[in-house]
C-alpha cells in the first residue's frame, strides 16, 4: 500500500524499531497495518515519550502513576517506584528523578537493585558515557556509575550581544545540548551560538557566534537564532539544520572554518514551501531532511524533502494533494516511511517509494 490514512483522535505517535505506537484518547497501542492494537487503557489523561534504547515511558497525569513499556518483549515492567520519572536507560540501567522530593536515583532494572541515590533533582541528559545537567549559565557533567560530579562549565559572559537596530541587547544563556562528537560536547545558546566543550575537562574549546558567510546586510548582530534547531550527523561529523528558507551546516573536524549559511529561498519558492513547523528538531535520514510548513489552525499544511547534498527541495506533498494535511502536529521518518500527524488527529503514512513516484 502506497498510502495509509488513519482517521481518529491521535494525540501523538512514537516510532521505535519497526513499530509505530499511538496515543489514542485514553488508550496506548501499537499500529498493525491499519488497525490499532491497544496495549493499555487508562482512566485519566496521560503522556508518553520515547526513552533511549527500546523503552516507552507512560505517565498517568492525575494519579501520578508511571508505566514502563518494553518494546522488545511487548510487556510492561513493574517494580519501579512510580513517584519517579524515567529519563535515561542504558543496558537496562535506569536513571530516574523526581522534582517534588527532590531526588535522583540510578536503578538496575535486571537486578532490581538501587545503584545510587542523590538527595537533589538533576535534569539529566545522556550522551555517550556521560550525564549532563543544564542551568542557563552553567553545564554540569556527572559520572553515571555513581552520580558524582566530574566538572562544571560556567558561561560567565558579562558581554551583551547586539540584536540589531532598534532592538535591545541580549544576554547569552545555554539553551540545550546538541550532542557529543569525538570528546567535544556541542551546545547551543538562546542566541544561537554554538559552543564546543571538552567532556574531559569542561573547558570551552569552540565558540561559534554565527556562520562565517552571513550576508553583510545583516550587520554585526552576532546572533543566529536559527541554530537552536541544529542537530548532528554523527556518521559524517556535521552539525546542520533548516529553518524557514535557511539551511546551515558545520564540519566538526574543522568547525571554525566550515560553519556556513545557505539561502534556499529560490528552491522554496519553486516548490511553494518553507520549513516553518516549530517545536521539533530536524527529521532526517542520510542526506534527506523531512520538514513541514505549518499553517494556521487546521488550514492546509505541507511537508517536503530537502536534500543536504544538492541543497534543493526534491519533493513536497503538493504532488499528492494540496489539501492532504489539516495543520501539522508532528512528522517523523523510519523504515522508508514518512509519518505525518495533522491537527485533526489524522495520521498519514507515506511509503518512500510513493514519494519518489
Amino acid at each position: 500500500m502506497k498510502r495509509i490514512k488513519l482517521k481518529n483522535d491521535y494525540a501523538t505517535f512514537i516510532l521505535l524499531g519497526n513499530d509505530c505506537y499511538l496515543k489514542d484518547g485514553f488508550s496506548f497501542g501499537i499500529l498493525k497495518i491499519t488497525e490499532i492494537q491497544p496495549l493499555i487503557v487508562l482512566e485519566n489523561k496521560f503522556r508518553c515519550e520515547k526513552v533511549d534504547s527500546h523503552y516507552i515511558y507512560i505517565e498517568d497525569i492525575y494519579k501520578e502513576v508511571n508505566y514502563l513499556f518494553d518494546t522488545k518483549s511487548y510487556s510492561f515492567i513493574n517494580g519501579i517506584d512510580n513517584r519517579y520519572m524515567l529519563i535515561r536507560d542504558t543496558n537496562s540501567v535506569l536513571i530516574l528523578h523526581n522534582r517534588s522530593f527532590p531526588e535522583t536515583i540510578c536503578y538496575d532494572l535486571t537486578k532490581k537493585k538501587l545503584l545510587w541515590k542523590k538527595d537533589f533533582y538533576i535534569s539529566f541528559f545522556s550522551f555517550g558515557d556521560f550525564l549532563f545537567d543544564i542551568d542557563k549559565e552553567s553545564l554540569s557533567c556527572y559520572d553515571p556509575t555513581n552520580g558524582n560530579s566530574c566538572w562544571q562549565f560556567t558561561l560567565n559572559e558579562e558581554r551583551k550581544y547586539n540584536q540589531g537596530e532598534h532592538k535591545a541587547l541580549a544576554n547569552n544563556a545555554i539553551e540545550r545540548i546538541i550532542g557529543l562528537f569525538e570528546n567535544t560536547l556541542w551546545v547551543v545558546t538562546n542566541l544561537g551560538h554554538l559552543l564546543g566543550i571538552s567532556v574531559e575537562t569542561g573547558v570551552k574549546v569552540y565558540h561559534l557566534t554565527t556562520p562565517i558567510n552571513i550576508p553583510a546586510e545583516w550587520g554585526n548582530w552576532e546572533i543566529f537564532i536559527q541554530a537552536q534547531r541544529s542537530t548532528i550527523d554523527y556518521q559524517k561529523g556535521v552539525i546542520f539544520g533548516i529553518d524557514n528558507n535557511i539551511y546551515w551546516e558545520c564540519d566538526l573536524n574543522n568547525p571554525e572554518e566550515t560553519y556556513l549559511y545557505y539561502d534556499i529561498l529560490a528552491t522554496c519558492e519553486k516548490h511553494q514551501i518553507k520549513a516553518t513547523l516549530a517545536g521539533y528538531l530536524p527529521v532526517w535520514y542520510d542526506d534527506e531532511i523531512f520538514f513541514g510548513q505549518q499553517e494556521w489552525a487546521k488550514d492546509s499544511s505541507f511537508v517536503g524533502i530537502f536534500n543536504r547534498k544538492t541543497r534543493e527541495i526534491t519533493w513536497t506533498s503538493r504532488e499528492i494533494s494540496s489539501d492532504l494535511f489539516k495543520g501539522l502536529n508532528k512528522i517523523d521518518f523510519a523504515n522508508n516511511k514518512l509519518y505525518v500527524l495533522d491537527r485533526e488527529g489524522t495520521l498519514t503514512i507515506l511509503s518512500k517509494f510513493h514519494l519518489e513516484a
